[in-house]
């Protein structure tokens, strides 16, 4: 009976903003962590040079940790995508039930939803790069292009420069989330800012 008073005495939790909340920390954090492991390895010179026994070498670390990369992109995007609700229904209740400035209120789901969809399609594109270039870099051979037994290391080369242009364009489809980010809460303060001049009370 008093576990039961003091869980009523709890604040009420919105379950989806929680599940984001959880998602995208966790999510966020096996990245941070996981890239800080990859820095610690990385070298400007060789890398920047294409030394393919470099290369060969940072994809086998790559293909080490890659399965915990996929599990952070994944929570990631889910956790992007979960926090679409929560905005949705603070648009919902600044717009009074649609019936304030629905327009507004409008721009914001258009951000959510936009926003959520365009982080969910950069992260599914994330795992899907990586994938196949870790297919690539396990079964195809880089090691001999021009001669056999040459050693020439072309398709390291090859596999890099293309794994870092898919990337970059990944990234500007990332940058576009923390646009619509910015445009929700833009727009939430000016939701508030004149509902608080229509109702100053």
């Amino acid at each position: 009976m008093r576990a039961l008073s003091l869980y009523s005495r709890l604040p009420s939790i919105d379950i989806p903003t929680l599940l984001s909340a959880i998602l995208l920390f966790s999510g966020s954090l096996m990245n941070y962590v996981l890239r800080l492991r990859e820095q610690d390895r990385f070298e400007p010179g060789p890398w920047s040079a294409l030394d393919p026994d470099y290369l060969a070498d940072t994809w086998e670390h790559r293909r080490e940790i890659l399965p915990m990369f996929t599990i952070a992109d994944f929570l990631a995007a889910f956790g992007w995508f979960s926090l679409c609700v929560p905005i949705i229904q603070v648009a919902w209740i600044l717009s009074k039930g649609g019936r304030r400035r629905f327009g507004m209120h409008l721009l914001i789901c258009a951000f959510a939803i936009s926003g959520s969809l365009a982080e969910l399609l950069g992260r599914l594109m994330t795992i899907g790069i990586e994938s196949a270039a870790d297919w690539i870099s396990r079964y195809f051979n880089l090691d001999n292009w021009l001669d056999e037994d040459s050693g020439d290391g072309l398709g390291w080369r090859v596999l890099e420069v293309a794994n870092f242009l898919t990337t970059a364009i990944v990234i500007w489809i990332d940058a576009f989330m923390w646009f619509a980010l910015s445009g929700i809460l833009i727009t939430i303060f000016f939701s508030v800012r004149s509902d608080k001049e229509e109702n100053p009370d």
